[in-house]
């Protein structure tokens, strides 16, 4: 499988689904209680759930040892690295920004086994796009991994 390709595809099918909920949007939505607020939607989950998948499988983890296809490690970094930057690129609404950075959490197993240069060269990205005063919990532990 070609995991960074269906990232990407993950990535593509939630900007679109986020473009549709927009679309859809009625001015007051989710102000003070009233209609449905965007980031309740479901798109949100269905990404989250697509990403845990992908990186499941990524890391031969799935269970079923037989037909896992485990990523090497030059994909590794690519995959990792396209996850890490899907929320600093993304230009849409910040609900989903956030919800692209809660779903980094799911590369945090693979991050051990991306290459010690991929892992610097991302570290310094990483160290720039989310300066130490503005992260969350789970970019600490990101960059902490990363420093490894």
């Amino acid at each position: 499988m070609n995991y960074p390709a269906e990232l990407d595809r993950i990535m593509e099918t939630y900007r679109e689904a986020v473009s549709q909920v927009e679309k859809n949007r009625r001015p007051f939505d989710g102000i003070l209680g009233i209609g449905r607020s965007p980031s309740d939607d479901a798109c949100h989950d269905q990404m989250d759930q697509s990403v845990a998948f992908l990186m499941t499988q990524a890391g031969g983890e799935n269970g079923d040892t037989e037909n896992a296809e485990k990523a090497d490690a030059g994909t590794v970094d690519e995959l990792i690295s396209g996850l890490m930057r899907a929320a600093k690129e993304y230009q849409g609404p910040e609900y989903a920004r956030i919800a692209l950075m809660a779903a980094q959490r799911h590369g945090l197993p693979l991050i051990p086994k991306m290459t010690a240069e991929g892992r610097k060269m991302l570290l310094t990205w990483y160290d720039q796009a989310y300066p130490r005063r503005m992260r969350f919990p789970v970019q600490k532990e990101i960059v902490d991994l990363l420093s490894k």
